[in-house]
């Protein structure tokens, strides 16, 4: 209750600024708040009682992006940097519970907006057609500054480089995200070039008896 409370306290605030006199370009980063507002609270809902998601049938992988990526527009907007939601069918399903997918786009997208001064940021997903077992592929790209190749070795395998030092792309999102999908059964890899951009690739197990048939066809691309 101590924790909801205040979050609940906030969404009321934006609807109420909602309704006031404001233009456009305001009226849209209200609404951002609000949306973001109440992601934040059911983000804290599912830790508070996990049984919330867990009993929630397989969202739209579609929706969960756009919720995950919203509350960064304003950030890239404010930059000039454009952020772009790609996926392969409308209707493919979200291989983790919704709020850990959540945080896991969350914290890529947030990772790879630190490193990109300019150009874009890409979140694809899709399940290519001849995998067997079917796979489930989400990847985050960006064109921002990269990983060295003398660190690229150690970022992929979570530790320190030669020199015991940590790379900037190798922060607590990340490691979250590996975690995260080897808990899923999952894999994380990272492709880098310095000063070209980074690629974080995850592939996930499907879910069983997910519409492997609404993933066909071409990709739509959502875009800032």
């Amino acid at each position: 209750h101590d924790i909801r409370s205040p979050i609940t306290a906030i969404i009321g605030v934006q609807s109420l600024l909602s309704s006031t006199a404001l233009n456009a370009e305001q009226q849209s980063y209200v609404d951002i708040l609000g949306r973001s507002n109440r992601l934040l609270l059911e983000l804290v809902e599912s830790v508070l009682d996990p049984r919330i998601d867990s009993d929630s049938p397989p969202h739209p992988i579609r929706k969960i992006l756009e919720a995950a990526v919203d509350p960064y527009r304003p950030i890239a907007r404010s930059r000039g940097l454009t952020l772009k939601v790609r996926v392969a069918g409308a209707q493919v399903p979200s291989p983790l519970a919704r709020a850990d997918f959540l945080r896991l786009v969350g914290n890529l997208v947030d990772n790879a907006l630190k490193y990109t001064d300019s150009g874009s940021i890409v979140v694809s997903a899709s399940v290519p057609e001849g995998a067997s077992p079917p796979v489930f592929v989400l990847s985050v790209s960006d064109t921002g500054r990269g990983i060295p190749a003398d660190r690229l070795v150690a970022v992929r395998s979570g530790l320190p480089g030669p020199d015991g030092a940590v790379s900037a792309s190798h922060g607590l999102g990340l490691e979250y995200a590996r975690s995260t999908v080897k808990a899923a059964g999952g894999s994380l890899d990272i492709d880098s070039v310095s000063g070209i951009g980074t690629t974080v690739a995850i592939r996930l197990p499907v879910h069983p008896g997910a519409r492997l048939d609404s993933v066909s066809g071409p990709a739509h691309s959502s875009p800032l």
